[in-house]
């Protein structure tokens, strides 16, 4: 398998390298995902708690986990709450079912969000931003 070296002035967010690099790095992350969801949202946003590469395993050993480039929560500063859930998503690849996909990464990440006997309303905003090289729709 031949492959060909690229220097870093030739990669962007699609590229897993870089995009893990930068986000594993605290003040880089930090700087990188304000950037992103301000911007794709259009509005500011708080204290946030950053895990590069975080594996959600299933359910149990028979059922599909996930690995997200980048969770991101949004938490108050009193309790450390969780005000929003934030989930980037570089993605190269065109036959990955995006609505499938995002609604089976939602799921999984509501069910870690939510102790038994706490009432739905308390789960907290959960937003996916795909990266992609292509329009969707």
């Amino acid at each position: 398998m031949s492959s060909t070296k690229r220097s870093i002035y030739e990669l962007d967010l699609l590229d897993d390298f870089l995009f893990t690099e930068a986000s594993m790095d605290k003040q880089t992350s930090d700087l990188l995902i304000r950037l992103i969801v301000e911007r794709a949202l259009g509005v500011k946003i708080g204290k946030l708690i950053i895990e590069a590469q975080k594996t959600v395993n299933g359910v149990d050993t028979d059922f599909h986990g996930i690995r997200m480039d980048v969770s991101i929560k949004e938490v108050t500063d009193e309790q450390g709450k969780t005000i929003r859930l934030f989930d980037i998503e570089p993605n190269n690849i065109k036959k990955v079912h995006l609505p499938k996909r995002s609604r089976f990464y939602q799921a999984l990440l509501d069910v870690k969000e939510l102790e038994a006997g706490v009432d739905y309303e308390k789960l907290p905003d959960m937003l996916t931003i795909w990266i992609l090289p292509y329009d969707p729709f």
